[in-house]
């Protein structure tokens, strides 16, 4: 395995954005790496029937347990990264992402409408981002790793249930407000 494994082959096709799979993005932070470590290996052991795809950031030895894991289950809907410049690539043919609850992130994969699962945020700094998903049912809070597989399943299977997710982002109509902050400054006093 390289360190940097090329995007393509992700798709099912030659363009990124055509699917034809559930897609998995899991992102593990070096300071939470067992406890994402975890996750994966539930996922793994529970044969969740979908492409997932880590980012391991810069942590090599992370990368390199993933990859063993892959290697010793013979896992071909695994798909491994370290340090990634395309995150946001990576999201867009997301279903989705398994991830921490910090402000960039979480924004970006409900902009994009994707389902967030969140399994650990950092206690106050975060706490209101959680709150915020969880209160507008737009992402799924699992703090329990073992569980984690089993909430990937009912997202899977229970078409209802996710489309109802997805509706409540679209409701929310988050948009990225850089145009209308940029138009505000600029603004001459009246």
């Amino acid at each position: 395995h390289g360190f940097l494994p090329s995007i393509s082959g992700i798709s099912c096709s030659s363009g990124i954005t055509d699917r034809c799979f559930f897609f998995v993005l899991v992102f593990f932070l070096a300071i939470l790496a067992i406890f994402y470590f975890n996750n994966v290996r539930g996922i793994i052991t529970k044969n969740i029937d979908a492409e997932i795809a880590i980012v391991c950031g810069r942590n090599k030895k992370l990368f390199n347990h993933v990859s063993e894991l892959k290697d010793n289950y013979n896992i071909r809907n695994l798909k491994i990264y370290g340090f990634v410049d395309f995150v946001h690539s990576l999201i867009n043919i997301s279903d989705v992402v398994i991830t921490k609850c910090g402000a960039s992130t979480f924004m970006e994969i409900l902009l994009m409408g994707k389902i967030p699962v969140i399994n650990n945020y950092i206690w106050e700094q975060e706490k209101g981002n959680v709150e915020f998903v969880c209160k507008k049912e737009m992402g799924i809070l699992e703090k329990s790793t073992k569980r984690i597989p089993d909430v990937l399943h009912k997202l899977l299977t229970d078409i209802e249930y996710s489309n109802s997710i997805r509706n409540n982002i679209k409701r929310a109509s988050i948009c990225n407000g850089v145009g209308q902050v940029s138009e505000y400054i600029l603004k001459p006093d009246s």
